[in-house]
């Protein structure tokens, strides 16, 4: 079998552009394998416990996704730290500033009664910059997704491996 960090794209098998996080791939690799990462995540939400394990396990192989793509577009794949950094950022930030939002939440869902419609409107309207937090982070990674799957490879080597070959897995 061949090394992936030198083997050229198209000898690189679909474990290997998931799992491994040497390399490069090129934009149809990357759209493949970013389709079975998040086919994979809506699947492993379904499942109970496990499911949140696997979810962290998947952000694994979202880096050798992304990781591989950066390669091969002539970055580091420390690159991908920056979307999840900045989405954390906000996250926590929006959490400590809303704190007392997410004790009443978290308050309510524990008493299992039904909210009276003051309480609900009070609560949703507390709520609401988690969710304007939530639809800032899905464009961020958005915009990040298409950058790296749409830019251009590097047409020759590089300290990542050969260049470009083809889109085939």
């Amino acid at each position: 079998m061949s090394n992936p960090e030198t083997a050229p794209h198209g000898s690189l098998n679909f474990g290997q552009v998931l799992f491994s996080p040497k390399g490069r791939i090129t934009q149809g690799q990357f759209w493949g394998g970013w389709a079975a990462l998040f086919i994979a995540n809506i699947v492993v939400g379904f499942i109970p416990v496990a499911g949140n394990f696997l979810s962290i396990a998947l952000i694994y192989v979202g880096a050798c996704i992304y990781g591989k793509r950066l390669h091969d577009m002539g970055k580091s794949g420390w690159v991908h730290l920056v979307p999840w950094v900045v989405t954390l950022i906000i996250g926590i930030g929006v959490t400590v500033q809303n704190y007392d939002a997410v004790v009443a939440f978290m308050e309510l869902a524990e008493s299992g009664r039904e909210p009276t419609e003051e309480e609900a409107l009070a609560l949703f309207s507390e709520l609401g910059p988690f969710f304007f937090a939530i639809v800032i982070n899905l464009l961020i990674w958005l915009v990040y997704t298409i950058w790296v799957g749409a830019s251009d490879s590097e047409k020759f080597d590089n300290r990542h491996g050969s260049g470009p070959v083809g889109d085939a897995f």
